[in-house]
């Protein structure tokens, strides 16, 4: 009888096909972007502002939400709420089946590639974000 592999799904394969890094190389020896958007944004809100010299873009723009906030707008609340305070924080329901899933794909990528399991952990992390949180 020939040995005959079981057939594996799609999840499966890609977390069958993961490597933990080399001791002392990247996963990103490109580095991070440049940014370029960001840093063009942040030149024209530091830049003074057309219609008022003395105030950044930056101060036109604040004072606006505020300005809207004040009157009533919602969304204008929360944006200043969000940045201000930083947003709440959302809670996740934690349903067993979901752990013993989240467990079995930790212990597979441990098993397939002999890795520590906080690296298998970071690795299922790739495809199910909230993993760190409910496996730690």
């Amino acid at each position: 009888m020939p040995n005959e592999e079981k057939e594996l799904t799609g999840k499966e394969k890609r977390l069958a096909n993961l490597k933990p890094f080399q001791k002392g190389v990247s996963g990103n020896p490109g580095g991070r972007g440049k940014a370029l958007i960001t840093r063009a944004l942040r030149e024209e809100l530091e830049a003074p502002a057309e219609d008022s010299p003395t105030l950044t873009n930056a101060q036109v723009i604040a004072r606006k939400l505020v300005s809207m906030a004040k009157s009533g707008e919602i969304q204008a609340i929360k944006e200043i709420a969000d940045r201000a305070e930083g947003k709440p924080r959302q809670s996740v329901t934690l349903t067993m089946d979901t752990r013993e899933r989240l467990e079995a794909a930790v212990n597979q990528v441990m098993a397939d590639t002999e890795c520590a399991r906080d690296e298998a952990v970071a690795a299922v992390t790739l495809f199910e974000p909230m993993a760190s949180e409910l496996l730690n």
